[in-house]
């Protein structure tokens, strides 16, 4: 009777995740769609410049959040005294939004002109207006997906996901159909942004905030909720700042034009973001409710996702010469280095399954210290490598820093909260992520030879991973048995 629960149990994890994937993978094939038009219309300094506008937004976002997002998650199932969940959704929403529009006014007044600079390489008041219209909607989105997800609303998280993605991407491909021009893209981008969020509040609205606002009464019981916040704060905001330094210091040391090649290389992080997302958005969930009482299917996670981030890498590799008709030839040069590129959104996925020790155990300065070493790591390295090897060099430095952030974050939090089964099998997946990626540039040139290599590495991957893989099998086979007894 144990071992029919444990099956059905396992097979309900593996759904929720499915489930809460689905608009990942929704945004991916978006993500495709949009590659293809994009590389082949845009010239790649202008999809470079366009990148660089998203990913500050994505940056600046996280830094007026002040860390009440990762509060939210953190205590939504743990509510300070006195405070329900509407309580602590609008008290984590409103506080980012004060914040924003404090510090808009401020750089307005004072530092347009060399944040223009800074951000867009010339100086134009006009996107940095627009940059702090679309940083507003990220942040309604961002928190309006964290109260979906942790609620296990996974029909509103999937419908406010992929409505941004559609207003994202969709709005690139109108620009590049009908005027492939930055400042149209850019307002393309953040009108059909707006829209959405105008739509999604309009119906919801009521069941997002309380009738009324009484937290001020019960202020005091959220010390811990700040606390924690606060120190989660820069662990987030550096992650989106190494993703923006590197499109800088590409820009600076080489060209726009090497930073919409760099770019380019999204629309295969996108599928690893496919994973990540989808896994991420119901792990966070379900480690914070269930990490005392599931440690062995917590285990058994790891190992599956051990497995299939090697099968992922392999089957990139694999296919890579037909993936890249997908997009335009100007962009093909990243080829090579493509695969390496790749390592450090994978030590991401990863780092799930790996590192909650860490937060169980509320060591938020340990994840802010292990976090700014790791981005300065990557950053020096990135500066170094440049000069020599070009948008490779960011790639090397890329893998290296996923391989550091990986590793520390590992060690510590297998130390505070054991979610591994066996040490040996997270050495192999790494050592074969490397080996996989790197076999990519060294054998660029000989399709047969890569081949070959891809098909030997997957039987030695099998083996290796024969125990999920029967799992795997039989899970699969006793879904198929339900769906035909229904």
């Amino acid at each position: 009777m144990n071992n029919i629960e444990t099956q059905n149990e396992n097979k309900n994890i593996i759904e929720k995740i499915i489930k809460f994937s689905i608009p990942s993978f929704a945004s991916f094939f978006i993500n495709i769609l949009s590659a293809i038009m994009v590389t082949r219309y845009f010239a790649p300094s202008d999809y470079g410049l366009i990148n660089t506008f998203i990913a500050t937004s994505t940056f600046l976002m996280s830094i007026i959040c002040l860390g009440l997002d990762s509060g939210f998650i953190r205590y939504f199932f743990d509510l300070p005294t006195g405070i329900d969940k509407k309580e602590l959704f609008s008290i984590s929403i409103l506080i980012p939004i004060f914040t924003l529009l404090s510090f808009s006014i401020i750089a307005f007044l004072f530092f347009s002109h060399n944040l223009s600079i800074l951000i867009f390489g010339f100086e134009s008041k006009y996107l940095l207006f627009l940059l702090v219209i679309n940083i507003l909607s990220s942040t309604f989105i961002r928190f309006l997906s964290i109260l979906f997800r942790m609620d296990g609303n996974t029909f509103s998280y999937s419908i406010i996901i992929i409505g941004a993605q559609l207003a994202l991407k969709g709005a690139l491909i109108f620009a590049a159909l009908t005027h492939p021009n930055i400042i149209f893209s850019l307002n393309s981008i953040v009108l059909s942004t707006i829209v959405v969020i105008i739509f999604f509040f309009s119906l919801n609205y009521k069941n997002l905030f309380p009738k009324e606002i009484n937290f001020f009464n019960n202020f005091k019981n959220l010390s811990d909720f700040f606390k924690y916040s606060l120190y989660s704060w820069p662990v987030p905001t550096l992650l989106y700042f190494n993703a923006l330094a590197t499109l800088l210091i590409i820009r600076y040391k080489i060209g726009g034009d090497a930073v919409g090649l760099f770019s380019s290389v999204s629309v295969f992080v996108g599928l690893i973001g496919v994973l990540q997302t989808g896994f991420s958005t119901f792990w966070s969930g379900f480690m914070y409710e269930n990490f005392e009482k599931k440690q062995d299917q917590i285990k058994k996670i790891n190992n599956i996702v051990l497995f299939i981030t090697v099968l992922l890498l392999i089957g990139f590799v694999f296919f890579r010469d037909i993936i890249y008709y997908l997009i335009g030839k100007n962009y093909h040069e990243t080829k090579s280095y493509f695969a390496i590129l790749l390592v450090y959104p994978i030590m991401l996925i990863l780092t799930e399954t790996t590192s909650y020790g860490i937060s169980i155990a509320k060591k938020s300065r340990l994840m802010l210290f292990i976090t700014f070493i790791t981005i300065l790591f990557n950053i020096m390295l990135t500066w170094i490598l440049i000069p020599k090897f070009g948008i490779l060099g960011v790639a090397i430095a890329s893998s290296m820093s996923g391989l550091f952030f990986f590793s520390l974050q590992t060690y510590y939090g297998q130390k505070y909260y054991s979610s591994v089964q066996s040490i040996r099998k997270i050495i192999f997946t790494v050592l074969s992520i490397f080996t996989i990626a790197y076999v990519n540039l060294v054998l660029t040139h000989s399709i047969f030879l890569l081949s070959i290599f891809c098909i030997l590495f997957l039987f030695l991957t099998l083996y290796i991973n024969k125990n999920v893989v029967i799992f795997l099998l039989k899970a699969i086979n006793l879904k198929l048995r339900l769906l035909n007894a229904k």
